[in-house]
């Protein structure tokens, strides 16, 4: 409130200061979003409103002084999609797009917008907008984008959708570079190899990420599977899931609030060790549960090629 009442002084002085409107602009959009607490009453928070639109009127008069200034057209495109008037905000991105044409982050975010307009839109229009939401961001990829999900994994899946795995390939191995230590993108990598028929190819990427990570199990699945495909051998890795399994199986028995002594003259240190060993038992299982969703994807049934993991439903939970 001081800054804002500081900043309409100076704009009293000189109405004309681009930095103190652009500023003043800066401070009703913090104050528009402290009192956005609740997205859905947004229309009934009249707090809310009334600091977008201040927001917004300094942005588009510091915008009539400073016609190309690239910090203020961002603010006011800004604005209108925070307040989910998304073609208005598509109009001021493409505006700021003309200014700075190679901004990977700009290209991104029209994309997303031309994302959120086809869920509105009927089906010629949708058909437009979907294929401008791919423009944008094979645009954003193209110019060196590090964004995983609004970009790199969002075109991978894209191909792999229009079953161009060979395509997809491209931008997973993207993506693990950027996440060496992920494995579920090598993991799709492989199997958009299978997919491809390219057996011997995906064999050895997956022996190549047990190596890696060799006490993941679902690789280990996917090396089971894959050798009965391919008339291979595999005792070795039938022992080594076994062995990771009865280790998981021991894990599990160790944490569990039943493994603990009802032994009266320690019932002290005994509860202790039963809160300690709940908790740590919830942690591990929370931890364990969010290993296997993400892991769901890849431990279907390989006989064929639509089980392994990647059908229409499931890609849309990759991204999530």
């Amino acid at each position: 409130d001081v800054a804002k009442e500081m900043y309409l002084e100076s704009i009293g002085v000189q109405p004309t200061c681009i930095e103190a409107l652009y500023n003043l602009g800066l401070v009703y959009s913090n104050l528009a979003r402290e009192t956005d607490h609740d997205k859905e009453e947004k229309e009934d928070d009249s707090s809310y409103s009334s600091y977008s639109h201040a927001a917004l009127c300094a942005f588009e008069k510091a915008h009539t002084l400073s016609p190309q200034n690239p910090l203020i057209l961002y603010q006011i495109a800004n604005n209108h999609e925070e307040q989910e008037n998304f073609k208005l905000a598509l109009k001021w991105f493409d505006k700021l797009h003309a200014v700075v044409p190679t901004d990977p982050g700009i290209l991104s975010r029209i994309g997303n917008l031309f994302s959120k307009v086809s869920l509105s839109e009927e089906s010629e229009s949708f058909q437009e907008s979907q294929e401008e939401e791919f423009h944008y961001r094979l645009l954003s990829y193209n110019h060196h984008s590090t964004d995983l999900d609004n970009v790199i994994v969002w075109l991978g899946i894209w191909y792999m959708k229009q079953e161009m795995y060979e395509k997809s390939v491209e931008y997973f191995q993207r993506a693990s570079q950027i996440q060496p230590n992920e494995i579920k993108w090598q993991l799709i990598i492989s199997s958009c190899y299978r997919r491809m028929g390219d057996y011997s190819k995906a064999f050895e990427n997956y022996q190549r990420i047990h190596q890696l990570f060799p006490e993941n199990v679902s690789c280990l699945k996917y090396l089971i599977s894959m050798c009965k495909d391919i008339g291979n051998p595999s005792d070795v890795y039938e022992e080594k899931l076994e062995v990771l399994q009865k280790k998981e199986k021991q894990s599990s028995k160790i944490n569990s609030p039943h493994h603990v002594s009802r032994d009266d003259d320690n019932m002290a240190e005994n509860t202790t060790f039963y809160n300690e060993g709940r908790t740590h038992s919830k942690k591990k299982r929370k931890e364990k549960q969010k290993k296997e969703d993400t892991e769901q994807y890849f431990l279907e049934n390989n006989d064929d090629d639509e089980s392994d993991g990647f059908s229409d439903t499931n890609i849309g939970e990759l991204l999530a």
